[in-house]
């Protein structure tokens, strides 16, 4: 018996989650976007998009397409042009939906019902499950939205979240893509090459070890179940998670190793406070890192406040770590913004500390990888 039309849509859509939580993580993940408004379709339900990934600004609007068994080259070519005619309609209400007011928020993968962003970057990204297509235009022009859509085929952005593994790299990775295909061509090209092409643009490489990128993850992913206890529904949790996320190859390689020296000084009982990472994008945060025997969060707060004061900083990201026993640990986070000002009390505590050269030399990161 062949599966309901609408079930083999259904897990396409379902397959296509799959694979954007393997690079974006949950709070930024949508996947049940229907909803009712009384301005809309006379206040009946209406689906927003198969799937949005929305995180800071950006917003990733999905449309899958999906088609089952096998067909003649010509008879591909046929259902592209009509599913993307299709597709391009979606997109076009999807992005004016979004603007409507009133609109609910949006349950999460992590469980949470978060307002959609309506003023960010909109991308519309199209995504054909159908194992026969070969040639399809990569780019799409969409006047009704004044820009471009994006189309990849399942099987090309299972290798484009595989290969960039990180959310930052997949962003940048739309914005390179879009100048490299010419738009409203069909094009036979692997999608390989283009991913090699913007690795060998950003970084001078196109072959990585992902094991840090990894072990990062591992931390955010076990001890995030901390943040959501503590802070459940919170700005600063979603902040805190979105910091983290959006950060880049380089600076995850640069904080888990940094972190790993935490936590051997730790195993060996000398606790510290001196390792930070300062961007060179002062809009971004500082990390501070942390180690304490036990967990003292006042203590913690006034050495974030030193630091961010003797470093000119307003955005900073403190991470603790404290050990349970020689092989487990917790993390904690802190998160301080303030608008720096020279404060004469403070200039008394860091002479009467006698910390003048703490924090120091500066561990400035850039986007390059490091030799």
């Amino acid at each position: 018996m062949k599966p309901r039309k609408d079930q083999v849509g259904i897990d396409g859509e379902v397959d296509t989650e799959k694979i954007a939580l393997k690079v974006f993580y949950g709070e930024f993940v949508f996947g049940d976007l229907w909803f009712s408004h009384k301005d809309i379709g006379k206040g009946t339900n209406i689906e927003l998009a198969d799937l949005i990934i929305n995180i800071g600004n950006d917003l990733l609007a999905f449309q899958v397409k999906t088609r089952n068994g096998t067909s003649a080259e010509a008879g591909d070519k046929k259902w592209v042009a009509k599913q993307i005619k299709k597709a391009k309609d979606q997109m076009v209400d999807t992005f004016h939906n979004i603007q409507v007011e009133g609109l609910p928020g949006f349950v999460n993968k992590r469980g949470d019902s978060i307002v959609l962003e309506k003023q960010g970057i909109f991308s519309g990204i199209i995504i054909l499950k159908n194992n026969i297509v070969s040639e399809y235009p990569k780019i799409i022009s969409c006047n009704r939205l004044h820009g471009i859509l994006h189309c990849f085929t399942e099987k090309d952005f299972d290798t484009c979240c595989a290969r960039l593994v990180i959310p930052k790299d997949i962003l940048e990775y739309l914005y390179f893509r879009e100048r490299y295909y010419e738009v409203d061509k069909e094009v036979r090209e692997k999608e390989e090459i283009c991913l090699s092409k913007f690795l060998l643009d950003k970084y001078g490489a196109e072959l990585f070890d992902n094991s840090f990128i990894e072990s990062f993850k591992w931390i955010l992913n076990h001890y995030k179940e901390r943040l959501v206890e503590e802070n459940k529904g919170s700005i600063e949790y979603r902040e805190i998670v979105q910091i983290l996320a959006m950060f880049s190859r380089v600076e995850i390689d640069t904080f888990t190793d940094i972190f790993s020296k935490l936590y051997e000084g730790a195993q060996r009982g000398i606790y510290s406070d001196h390792m930070f990472i300062k961007p060179a994008d002062g809009q971004k945060h500082s990390i501070l890192f942390i180690s304490q025997k036990v967990l003292d969060t006042v203590h913690a707060s006034r050495v974030t406040q030193l630091f961010m004061y003797k470093l000119k900083i307003e955005k900073c990201l403190a991470v603790i770590l404290c050990l349970e026993d020689d092989m487990n640990f917790e993390i904690y986070w802190l998160l301080m913004e303030c608008p720096w000002e020279k404060d004469s009390g403070m200039e008394k505590i860091i002479e009467e500390l006698g910390i003048q050269n703490k924090w120091t030399p500066k561990k400035i990161i850039t986007g390059k990888v490091a030799d």
